[in-house]
C-alpha cells in the first residue's frame, strides 16, 4: 500500500472512530442513576465530576507534548486503552473509590485523545498537499459524531431502563474495543517532529497570569466565559435527579438530553449573527441574567415542562464556544493561541470544579428544588460583582490614559 492510499485510508478510519468514540454517550443519560443505585449521594456524584474536571485539567498539559513526541496515533490507541479499561471497571465496580479511579482513567483518556485525531487528519491531508480540504473533511467527522452521539444517547436511556443500568457500560466497552482495535491501523505520516522548551507548563502559567492580571479586555473575557460555563455544566449534572424527582420516566433521559444538544446545535448556528449585533459585555450580562432566571425557574416550578429553561444553558453552550473564543482569539497574538487556549480551557474546568463541588454540597443540605434557586441568587450576585469590578478597572484604565495622554 503507498503512502498516499495510506493517508486516505486514515481519513475513514478517523471517521470510524469519532463515531465510535460517542459510544461514550451510551452511558451519560443515566449515569447518575446508576452512581444513585450504588450508594452514592449527590455530593458525591458532583465530586466524581469535579475530580473528572481537574484530571482533564493536569491531563492537558503534558498530553499535547506526548502527542508531539511519541506519535499521534500511539496517542490515540493510549487515549482508547484508557478508556477501555475505565469503561471496563464500570461494569463491575460499585463505591466511590473505585469510580474516583475510573474517572481518573477517563481524564487521562480523553486528554490523551484531545486534538490528536485533528492533528493526525491534518498531517494526511497535508502530507499530499490536500491540507485545503482539511475543514470539509473535519466538519464532516464532528457532523457524523453528533449524529451518531445523539442516537446513542436515545439508545442508552432505553438499554438502562429496560435491561439495566450497568447495560450502557457493557455496549460502550464493546464498541471502545473496537476503537483501539482500528486505532491501530492507523498511518503515522511524516512531519517534522516539534521541539518543546522544558518550560512548556511555566509558559502556560506566564501566559496565564498576562491573560487574567494585566490585561483588562481578555481577564473580563476569560471570567465570564469560565462563569458561564461552569453554572451552565453544572446544571446538567443536576438534570437526571430533577427528571427522577418531577416524575419523568428514566428511559426518556436519552431523547431529553439528545434534544437539548439538537438545540445547541442551532444556537451554534445563530452565533455570529448574535456576535454581530450584541456586544459582549451586553452579551455577557444577559447570559447571565438569563441563567440565574433559568435556575430560579427549575427550583420554583418543580415540573416537567420547566426543562425549557435549560434552553438558556444551550446557549451558553453555544456562546461559550464560538463567540467568546473568537473574541479571546481577537485579543491573542497568533503565535501565542494555542497556548491561550490551553489556558482558557484550564480556568473554565477549575471554575467548573468549584461551582460543582459548592452546587453539590448545596443539594445534599438543602435539597434540589431549593438549591437551584439558591444557586440562581449566586448567578445574579456573581453578575453584579463582576459589573462593579469591571466598570472600576475600565474607569482605572481611563484615567491612566488620560495622566499619560496630558504628561505627553
Amino acid at each position: 500500500m503507498t503512502h498516499l492510499e495510506r493517508a486516505q485510508r486514515n481519513i475513514y478510519l478517523i471517521y470510524t472512530l469519532r463515531a465510535l468514540f460517542s459510544s461514550i454517550a451510551l452511558v451519560i443519560p443515566t449515569i447518575v442513576t446508576f452512581w444513585q443505585s450504588c450508594g452514592l449521594s449527590i455530593f458525591q456524584v458532583f465530586v466524581l465530576e469535579a475530580f473528572f474536571a481537574i484530571m482533564v485539567v493536569v491531563g492537558e498539559v503534558p498530553s499535547g507534548y506526548l502527542a508531539d513526541l511519541l506519535g499521534r496515533k500511539r496517542a490515540i490507541i493510549a487515549g482508547g486503552i484508557c478508556l477501555f479499561i475505565a469503561e471496563s471497571l464500570y461494569c463491575v465496580s460499585q463505591n466511590f473509590g473505585h469510580f474516583l479511579i475510573i474517572e481518573a482513567l477517563m481524564g487521562i483518556g480523553l486528554s490523551l485523545l484531545s486534538g490528536a485525531d485533528e492533528a493526525l487528519m491534518y498531517d494526511s491531508l497535508a502530507e499530499h498537499g490536500q491540507e485545503v480540504t482539511f475543514s470539509r473533511h473535519w466538519g464532516r467527522a464532528a457532523t457524523l459524531e453528533m449524529g451518531i452521539g445523539a442516537t446513542f444517547l436515545m439508545i442508552g436511556g432505553l438499554l438502562a431502563a429496560h435491561v439495566g443500568l450497568r447495560t450502557p457500560f457493557y455496549v460502550s466497552v464493546t464498541l471502545m474495543g473496537v476503537f483501539v482495535v482500528l486505532a491501530m491501523f492507523l498511518y503515522e505520516p511524516q512531519r517534522e517532529k516539534a521541539t518543546h522548551e522544558r518550560g512548556h507548563l511555566r509558559e502556560i502559567l506566564s501566559l496565564g497570569r498576562e491573560l487574567l492580571v494585566e490585561k483588562q479586555n481578555t481577564r473580563f473575557i476569560l471570567m465570564i466565559s469560565a462563569i458561564i460555563f461552569g453554572f451552565s455544566q453544572a446544571c446538567f449534572w443536576a438534570l437526571q435527579p430533577y427528571l427522577k424527582e418531577t416524575g419523568v420516566a428514566l428511559s426518556y433521559n436519552g431523547f431529553i438530553l439528545a434534544a437539548m444538544g439538537l438545540t445547541g446545535g442551532i444556537f451554534a448556528s445563530f452565533a455570529t449573527k448574535i456576535e454581530k449585533q450584541v456586544s459582549l459585555e451586553t452579551l455577557a450580562f444577559v447570559l447571565l441574567g438569563a441563567t440565574a432566571l433559568s435556575f430560579v425557574g427549575l427550583g420554583l416550578l418543580a415540573v416537567p415542562w420547566a426543562l425549557s429553561f435549560t434552553l438558556v444553558h444551550q446557549l451558553n453552550r453555544a456562546c461559550h464556544k464560538i463567540i467568546f473564543a473568537h473574541a479571546l482569539h481577537k485579543e491573542v497574538d497568533s503565535s501565542l493561541r494555542a497556548t491561550s487556549l490551553s489556558v482558557r480551557s484550564m480556568f473554565d474546568k477549575l471554575i467548573y470544579a468549584v461551582t460543582l463541588l459548592l452546587f453539590g454540597g448545596l443539594i445534599d443540605g438543602i435539597g434540589l428544588f431549593d438549591a437551584l434557586q439558591l444557586l440562581g441568587c449566586s448567578v445574579v450576585v456573581t453578575a453584579l460583582l463582576l459589573l462593579v469590578f469591571f466598570r472600576r478597572g475600565s474607569l482605572r484604565v481611563q484615567q491612566k490614559v488620560a495622566v499619560s495622554s496630558a504628561s505627553s
